[in-house]
């Protein structure tokens, strides 16, 4: 195999590391195959070319590098940045289970046999994360609240983030998820986020914050976990977006159906595999650990030889 492996990527999230180790991977399956990585912030000369044919063009973040491939052929997975809300519905649509939503207005109101006792109200606007945005109560409730709740975010309507409402699905004492990275449909982390804390949803009185959530709490624990079936379900997430290279799902399970649910998609970044900014989440998880769960580099390798090939 002969060709070229272009990456951009931007210095927050990608580290030398990481680019070595699959560098190292690529070499030793497809000596002949160039790969190029760059930093987004420092466009090299060698993107006017000429490149060894085929060429394909891999993220492992959202980096906005579009506009500096102008010149390079052949196919690009460059994400880009699509909505919470998009995501959601694209996973809804391509038949993965979610749970009722529907958007915050001021004339809606759930029907309890589709929505269940309780709710969440979350937030669609781009960039929030730890539960931020996110709150909850029960459906018998939602009308004497629902101006609050409008007034809590008319801001974000009014940038054109509508949050969404959405049934909620006790997971357990603790509430918890299972996020589920994958790169082009594969699985390169998995890892369990639980709460510190109790949370009994029927002893909800009003609109409760994020006691409701497992990702809320600085103190919540997060451990490796790659349950088959959950995973399955994050690889088939990620796959409903093919030209999305990283895609991240959170998973959870209802503790009295035993259904399982992606409460939502993220188009993924891989700091976690070594970035400073995922420092503290490498120490909870176990960073050699995470590492090997799935041999997360060599996962990356084989995708992007893989869409090297299928670029012939």
């Amino acid at each position: 195999m002969t060709g070229t492996i272009i990456l951009p990527y931007s210095a927050k999230r990608v580290t030398r590391t990481d680019l070595d180790e699959i560098g190292a991977r690529i070499a030793r399956r497809a000596p002949l195959v160039s790969f190029q990585p760059f930093d987004v912030a420092f466009p090299p000369a060698w993107l006017e070319g000429p490149f060894r044919a085929p060429v394909v063009t891999v993220t492992l973040n959202v980096t906005g590098a579009k506009r500096l491939l102008k010149r390079v052929p052949g196919p690009k997975y460059v994400a880009a940045n699509p909505t919470k809300l998009a995501l959601l519905k694209h996973l809804a649509a391509s038949g993965l289970p979610v749970p009722v939503s529907a958007p915050l207005t001021e004339s809606f109101t759930p029907d309890p046999a589709q929505f269940g006792p309780y709710l969440t109200v979350k937030t669609m606007a781009p960039g929030t994360s730890r539960a931020k945005g996110i709150v909850s109560l029960k459906t018998a409730d939602f009308a004497g609240q629902r101006a609050k709740l409008l007034k809590t975010y008319a801001e974000e309507i009014a940038a054109g983030h509508r949050p969404i409402v959405q049934r909620y699905v006790p997971t357990g004492k603790r509430p918890t998820h299972v996020r589920v990275s994958c790169v082009f449909g594969r699985a390169v982390v998995s890892f369990r986020t639980t709460a510190p804390k109790p949370f009994d949803p029927e002893s909800m009185r009003g609109i409760v914050g994020g006691v409701s959530t497992s990702n809320a709490a600085a103190t919540r624990s997060r451990t490796l976990e790659a349950e088959a079936e959950v995973v399955e379900l994050g690889e088939r997430a990620a796959k409903a977006f093919p030209d999305i290279p990283v895609i991240a799902t959170d998973i959870i399970r209802a503790s009295d159906t035993g259904q399982l649910f992606c409460l939502e998609a993220n188009v993924g970044n891989l700091a976690a595999l070594s970035a400073p900014i995922c420092d503290e989440l490498r120490a909870d998880l176990g960073g050699q650990a995470l590492l090997d769960q799935f041999g997360a580099y060599d996962v990356i390798a084989e995708t992007f030889l893989e869409k090297l090939e299928a670029a012939r």
